[in-house]
């Protein structure tokens, strides 16, 4: 058989990988003690299994033959403009540095707590798709105002404070 969307055959396997990992982090959390209740372990272990799903069902169209629509939408791919080209690694980076952004926010949270990383690296999101920084700060403090209200008061979820603040 032969890989015939090679970026999605790449991006499974990469998918699979980062969810296996996660999915050996996951099962170091604590269980339910009571036999019917839905413990943390469980939400994670949902979400990696639908990942998993979906990582293998890209896995197994990246050999299905291309149709003809995406015969020519190939061949019009690789005959692009020059800023078509400018425009995608453009693109690419910027999904790059969300990436970054979100793995910098992850590490943050021990340090900085829930609410303070967060709201930096939203506003750092929102200001790289070309909000006004102010704007994109003023939408971070409140939507994680609500999202730490909702959690410590509705739900009785503690966040992360941090070790700095």
């Amino acid at each position: 058989m032969k890989v015939t969307k090679p970026n999605d055959f790449k991006f499974s396997i990469a998918s699979l990988i980062v969810m296996a990992l996660l999915f050996w982090q996951t099962m170091k959390l604590p269980t339910s003690s009571v036999s019917n209740e839905v413990g943390p372990i469980f939400f994670p272990f949902i979400v990696l299994l639908v990942w998993a799903v979906l990582a293998i069902l890209l896995l197994i169209g990246s050999f299905r033959p291309l149709t003809e629509e995406e015969k020519a939408a190939k061949a019009k791919k690789d005959a692009s403009t020059p800023e078509e080209v400018a425009k995608a690694k453009l693109d690419f980076k910027r999904s790059m540095m969300f990436f970054g952004i979100l793995f910098i926010t992850v590490i943050l949270i021990n340090i900085l707590g829930y609410f303070v990383s967060t709201t930096i690296g939203l506003t750092v999101c929102l200001t790289i798709i070309g909000w006004k920084w102010w704007k994109s700060l003023i939408y971070a403090v409140v939507a994680n105002g609500i999202l730490y209200a909702i959690f410590v008061y509705a739900l009785y979820v503690p966040l992360p404070s941090g070790i700095l603040f």
